[in-house]
């Protein structure tokens, strides 16, 4: 049983706390922190990302469309429940904790434990609702019974997730992103993956799929919790397991946070979740790939946001608005930059990415994927604008639009979906995401004066334009075997592009990024 013990006059309002010295090296600092940050967290992105990846192809090849199919209906409940039963503690604890970093352990370290007591607590609460009601919504909801054993194994992981997403951010108030990089982006797809092939050795399919995932989430979030003792030694074994004072002012900050990103990164998995109300198993398997495939846009951006949250917290609490606004628009510009390449990959051939990456059979995945493609380089437009507003105090603002985004895309689903199939999946996710982020690009700007856009943006729509015509004259996709024509057109697409980009001119940030990635791979080099 949780203990609660109401001890507000130990623990200090965490709402206002004072405000945190920052460095004045000014700019020079934040481009050498973001290309430090940056480099140590899209590494491990992206071979996290890879590793991820790698386990949906395994999949979907060992178990064919119908059980993939299963397999993606229950990864979707995972991930979607991942979106609620965090409480925006991800984000609180950031938030709450940045102030304590280095002047009051004590106080940190009760923010640091409470945060991840109230997520398990409240993960436990929804996955036994979850696992209770798992028969209604295997047979009646989408009507298949054989989901019934997949609902419940997911169902158990749902406090583990959460518990992971939480603990593994707040690691990064130390303003390192290392550790969150180990547990949460590479640990856990690289057990997830292993467990995989081991189970499918045993004769588990399906079961062992499941289990397996389930397990690797509990394997990280240990590693987690051992990196939290780490940095914050007070952490476990000092104060009371939960103060009143602390929790309610975590979650009085995380409640609007929580509404708002869970409303933004529900609105990708709606389309699945319809989709398998509404159509066989094979069409949610088809667009499980499609959708997984297009992801491969979300690794700099979800690398940049993870770097960037930290220090969007130190600078708005430290009062440094325009450090703020340049670290945005550095932010926005490397994580668009970074997309384009894949983004000409897709659009160019969508068929052979599916073929080659999940097999032939998922190739009629083309058109969701050309869509879904254009629906991640708008994310890429506005770079990390939620988390900017959640951590300026306009998490409330945010929550409205993004419930907005969500309500549309509910609709537009159930309007398209039982018409087009999914190629209206698709369509209502990238109607609806658009709308929103319109909206909240708007907002941003009215409010605060922040705009991402600026003329170095130009270098890089025509770098963009150069490198999709050579593509599209050269067409290296039509190179055989198939995947030698992939890999030639990703290559050939960054190539030009990224000179395109040196003969325009780097820009300060980017000159410094590149110092950085040198000093990184020689002393790789010299470790070797």
């Amino acid at each position: 049983m949780m203990t609660v013990v109401d001890n507000s006059t130990d623990v200090p309002t965490l709402d206002q706390p004072q405000p945190i010295a920052v460095s004045k090296r000014g700019k020079s600092e934040d481009h050498a922190w973001l290309a430090s940050g940056s480099i140590v967290t899209l590494s491990g992105s992206l071979v996290g990302r890879a590793l991820n990846v790698g386990a949906q192809i395994v999949l979907a090849r060992l178990l064919g469309p119908a059980e993939f199919g299963l397999y993606a209906i229950g990864w979707a409940l995972l991930q979607v429940s991942s979106l609620f039963t965090p409480l925006g503690l991800d984000n609180g604890v950031i938030h709450c904790a940045t102030s304590y970093a280095t002047e009051d352990p004590k106080r940190l370290g009760a923010v640091v434990r409470e945060s991840l007591i109230l997520t398990l607590f409240f993960g436990s609460c929804i996955g036994v609702l979850t696992f209770a009601i798992a028969p209604e919504l295997a047979r009646h909801i989408f009507g298949k019974a054989d989901l019934l054993l997949v609902v419940r194994l997911f169902a158990v992981g749902f406090p583990l997730a959460a518990g992971l997403k939480v603990a593994a951010a707040s690691t990064t108030v130390s303003q390192s992103i290392n550790y969150r990089v180990y547990a949460e982006l590479l640990a856990q797809p690289a057990v997830n993956l292993a467990l995989i092939v081991v189970f499918y050795i045993i004769g588990w399919r399906l079961l062992g799929a499941t289990l397996a995932t389930v397990l690797s989430f509990g394997g990280a979030l240990v590693l987690a919790m051992w990196y939290q003792e780490k940095l914050f030694p007070h952490v476990w074994f000092h104060g009371p397991i939960v103060s009143k004072a602390v929790a309610s002012e975590l979650l009085r900050f995380s409640a609007a946070a929580w509404l708002g990103a869970a409303f933004v990164n529900l609105i990708p998995w709606v389309d699945r979740l319809f989709l398998g109300a509404y159509a066989d198993s094979a069409s949610v398997g088809i667009y499980q790939a499609a959708a997984q495939a297009s992801v491969l846009f979300g690794v700099v951006a979800g690398a940049l946001n993870a770097v960037v949250a930290p220090r969007i917290a130190f600078l708005y609490r430290g009062s440094q608005i325009d450090r703020l606004e340049h670290v945005y628009k550095i932010v926005s510009k490397w994580v668009l930059f970074a997309n384009v390449p894949f983004f000409l990959l897709f659009f160019a051939a969508p068929q052979q990415v599916l073929a080659v990456l999940y097999g032939g059979k998922y190739a009629n995945g083309a058109g969701p994927l050309i869509i879904l493609s254009f629906t991640r380089l708008a994310d890429a437009l506005v770079g990390p604008i939620g988390t900017l507003m959640i951590f300026t105090a306009r998490q409330k603002v945010f929550a409205v639009i993004a419930g907005g985004g969500l309500a549309l895309s509910i609709v537009l689903n159930h309007l398209l979906i039982p018409r087009f199939g999914p190629m209206g999946a698709a369509s209502a996710t990238a109607c609806s995401e658009a709308a929103m982020l319109v909206a909240l690009l708007l907002v941003v700007w009215s409010t605060t004066g922040f705009w991402p856009y600026d003329r170095r943006w130009l270098k890089g729509l025509f770098a963009a334009t150069v490198a999709a015509g050579v593509i599209f004259v050269a067409r290296p996709m039509e190179v055989r075997p198939p995947w030698i024509g992939l890999l030639t057109t990703l290559a050939l697409g960054t190539t030009v592009f990224a000179c395109g980009l040196v003969l325009l001119g780097l820009d300060e940030e980017d000159r410094e990024m590149i110092r950085t990635l040198k000093l990184y791979l020689l002393r790789y080099v010299r470790a070797s």
